[in-house]
């Protein structure tokens, strides 16, 4: 039946050609897309676009890194903090408000932080953006231009 149709149409031709247009026709919708049963490489629900959690990438804090932190949005203009991680991970900010920052991603630290000054009553709004300047590396051996370069992520 399929191959009178297909003959109707002059797509199929005696030899190997007719062949391989039907096995492409049934092979085409074997794909799968979403969430099947497989997973993928990004996370338990097979979408890679969605971070597994506890996964480390490039917006996780960790001990030793520089960030800075931005307070806008305010009535009276805060100064920036610029500081190291520390051992312990946590950071004392502005008012002598102590965060957690080792293993915080940076956009859930922002919300966090903005949702402490506004719940405890210190500021009506606030906006906070942490900046982590980039991770320098160092270059070395048989290259052709050896130093310190500033690390780009993955």
């Amino acid at each position: 039946m399929l191959s009178r149709f297909l003959r109707s149409l002059g797509c199929l031709r005696p030899g190997l050609t007719g062949v391989g247009l039907i096995l492409s026709l049934l092979l085409a919708g074997c794909a799968t897309t979403g969430g099947g049963m497989g997973g993928g490489a990004g996370s338990a629900t097979g979408d890679p676009a969605v971070p597994v959690p506890g996964e480390v990438g490039a917006d996780t804090l960790n001990v030793g890194d520089k960030v800075r932190v931005i307070f806008s949005d305010t009535s009276q203009p805060i100064p920036l903090i610029e500081q190291q991680i520390p051992d312990s991970g946590k950071l004392t900010l502005h008012l002598n408000q102590v965060f957690d920052f080792a293993g915080q991603q940076r956009d859930v630290l922002e919300r966090a932080i903005q949702q402490h000054y506004i719940n405890k009553g210190f500021y009506k709004t606030i906006v906070v953006t942490i900046e982590v300047p980039p991770r320098p590396i160092s270059v070395g051996g048989e290259v052709r231009a050896t130093g310190n370069y500033a690390h780009q992520g993955q």
